[in-house]
């Protein structure tokens, strides 16, 4: 019956999205103000940018700010809660902060506020390579130690697909050390970025425990709505993106 749920819950939010993608590229005005999603940093559902918990070498732009919130029905809690925000103070560098349900700490407590930072590393100028080399971001989560500490290095590699109408989608692979062993990011990781329909991203992942998998639609630049499922359990989202 849950699997069942979630087929149903994914296949309407497809449709949804495909005919507002279809209405908003056929309004000549750009009714909603959306532009090119494709190139828009946004945040994995526990923190730092990334597709749905691993992170990529993606960082927000400089002065730019989000905030995110996300409720995932878990099969043994019901449904937790997450929310966070990320901010660029300089190019290059992201810091984050998220409070974690209990669902998603390891102790005893009800909640953790944990600190992320990411710092997108400019390896074609410091090295003169060629513009075409993936994007190298290194990266921790919970630098505070209260939940599961982790630190990680992502490679973000964008392909074209087709050239008319042009269509692209980016591979994420990276590497994570966690303080809790068995723990997603603990290992190898990947995951696929893309853009099934106008206004909307798809994500698919292996966290290096999980497979995880989620459709975001972008009503505007500075609103964005998501459905997912994380190992079987969906969520439910929404990102506001601003700047500073």
């Amino acid at each position: 019956m849950r699997a069942h749920r979630i087929g149903v819950a994914i296949a309407a939010l497809l449709v949804v999205c495909a005919s507002m993608g279809w209405a908003q590229g056929w309004d000549p005005v750009d009714l909603w103000g959306a532009e090119d999603v494709r190139e828009a940093s946004v945040p994995s559902w526990f923190g730092t940018t990334g597709l749905v918990v691993i992170p990529t070498a993606e960082v927000l732009d400089y002065q730019g700010l989000q905030v995110q919130y996300h409720a995932i029905d878990t099969e043994m809690d019901g449904w937790q809660y997450v929310w966070g925000a990320n901010v660029s103070p300089f190019p290059g560098l992201e810091a984050g902060v998220t409070l974690l349900d209990g669902a998603y700490t390891p102790g005893p407590e009800d909640s953790e506020l944990v600190y992320n930072l990411k710092y997108q590393v400019n390896l074609q100028k410091f090295l003169r390579l060629d513009e075409d080399f993936p994007m190298v971001a290194i990266g921790a989560r919970d630098l505070n130690d209260d939940a599961n500490q982790t630190f990680y290095v992502a490679l973000t590699k964008d392909f074209m697909a087709t050239e008319e109408p042009e269509t692209k989608f980016a591979l994420t692979v990276g590497y994570g050390g966690t303080e809790i062993s068995g723990a997603p990011l603990d290992g190898l990781f990947a995951g696929v970025d893309f853009s099934p329909f106008e206004f909307t991203r798809a994500h698919v992942e292996h966290d290096g425990e999980n497979v995880n998998a989620t459709l975001r639609y972008w009503w505007s630049d500075w609103a964005i709505t998501e459905i997912g499922v994380i190992d079987g359990d969906v969520g439910l989202g929404a990102v506001y993106n601003s700047a500073f």
